[in-house]
């Protein structure tokens, strides 16, 4: 029997049936990009003879050796001896610590989860203040300049952590300037000067933004992971937890997005990220001043923004914070050199010779003022504003114009 074709039966037929054929077949899901890995937390190696590993050991100490405070924000008069005992042997390895080579063992960090370390370091700063507080006490201020040195020292070699290792430094940094401004008059010129020059050196010696930034650009990334899992799982209750009530439209969006739409959502989603490390990168090399010329460029459709506002702009504070940290760094060594000129000829230097790059703000880009009259002087930062309101200054020293960190009212 001579077989008969459906298209010759009806010549439509066969692109009906082979639609037909199209649409019974399997679906093809569009693979899951991957953005970042989960990474083992980084264990730090005894007598590696690099200082980060040393800080991490430190760190380690110090949180057993403080849990006693663990949820106490401050201290009354009354306990600084017991914790400062306690604390010592940590702020011995840390302090050491600071003299060796400090070489980056960054792993990325879940942002939802606490940093172990940082406990103990934020208790390593607490304690190398409350040793600056007890030499003057002590009528020491001399005994003063080592914790104040490594205090520095430890904060610049933490930029070479994340966003986050940076901010914990440049407060341990701050605390020792705090703790010791009352002190600095009191020293003699030979340490002013060895202090000036060992936290010009250390600031110098510091990793380039690029470094903390990169490291940061990392987090986000495992950030963006983090919400695609949830996504895909469905766990939405996870999300909520992990955002707050801040990002319910956007775990809103998520419910209701497409399948179809879930690729180019999460691809949006993580050059943002991007997009906030490369802002990042061009701003840190110029002024703050001049900072407003650089575009974020965060335009059209973003229904991931309550995200990127929770993972992305800590970037954003990790530059505020390094400008502050390196013009009050940099005006505190420089108060020091100039107490010690002034205490070994009388008057305070007409400038700061062979010095000039640290006499530089990043606010402006250009020489701190500086005026001198004899012994005495003043030094500022026209600070955020960009303007110079003649060293005028409230509250903690941080407007309108920046200066270092005032004395603590006990």
């Amino acid at each position: 029997m001579k077989r008969i074709s459906i298209s010759r039966i009806c010549p439509g037929a066969g692109l009906i049936f082979a639609l037909t054929l199209t649409g019974c077949a399997p679906k093809v899901d569009v693979p899951w990009e991957t953005f970042a890995q989960p990474t083992e937390p980084y264990k730090p190696r005894a007598n590696s003879g690099n200082a980060w590993d040393e800080y991490l050991l430190a760190a380690n100490l110090a949180t057993k050796a403080t849990e006693k405070w663990a949820n106490q924000a401050d201290l009354r008069s009354s306990e600084e001896a017991e914790y400062l005992r306690r604390v010592e042997n940590a702020l011995n390895v840390a302090s050491r610590a600071s003299t060796l080579p400090c070489h980056d063992e960054f792993v990325p960090h879940d942002p939802f989860l606490p940093n172990p370390a940082h406990t103990g370091l934020t208790a390593i700063g607490r304690g190398l203040g409350l040793k600056i507080k007890a030499a003057s006490k002590n009528q020491s201020a001399n005994s003063a300049a080592d914790s104040i040195i490594a205090a520095h020292r430890i904060a610049d070699h933490l930029t070479q952590g994340d966003a986050q290792d940076a901010l914990v430094g440049y407060w341990i940094a701050s605390n020792a300037r705090t703790q010791s401004a009352d002190l600095l008059q009191k020293m003699d010129a030979r340490t002013l000067q060895s202090i000036g020059k060992a936290i010009l050196a250390s600031l110098a010696e510091a990793p380039d933004a690029s470094q903390t930034i990169d490291n940061e650009y990392k987090n986000m990334l495992l950030g963006v992971q983090f919400v695609q899992d949830a996504y895909k799982s469905k766990d939405y209750e996870l999300l909520n937890k992990a955002f707050y009530k801040q990002a319910a439209p956007a775990i809103d969006y998520l419910k209701g997005m497409r399948d179809s739409d879930r690729p180019k959502y999460f691809k949006g989603f993580a050059n943002e990220a991007k997009t906030y490390t490369d802002y990042a990168r061009t701003a840190s090399t110029i002024p703050a001043s001049e900072r407003k010329s650089v575009d974020l460029s965060l335009t059209g459709e973003r229904p991931w923004k309550r995200f990127s506002q929770h993972l992305f702009t800590p970037i954003i504070t990790y530059l505020e914070a390094r400008d502050r940290h390196i013009a009050r760094s940099r005006l505190f060594a420089l108060t020091c050199i100039a107490y010690a000129e002034g205490k070994s000829t009388g008057k305070a230097p007409a400038e700061f010779i062979g010095l000039e790059e640290a006499t530089i703000d990043p606010y402006s880009g250009k020489p701190f003022p500086y005026q001198r009259a004899e012994r005495e002087f003043k030094i500022y930062s026209v600070g955020a504003d960009g303007r110079d309101d003649g060293g005028e200054t409230k509250g903690r020293g941080l407007e309108p114009d920046l200066t270092i960190e005032p004395p603590t009212d006990n």
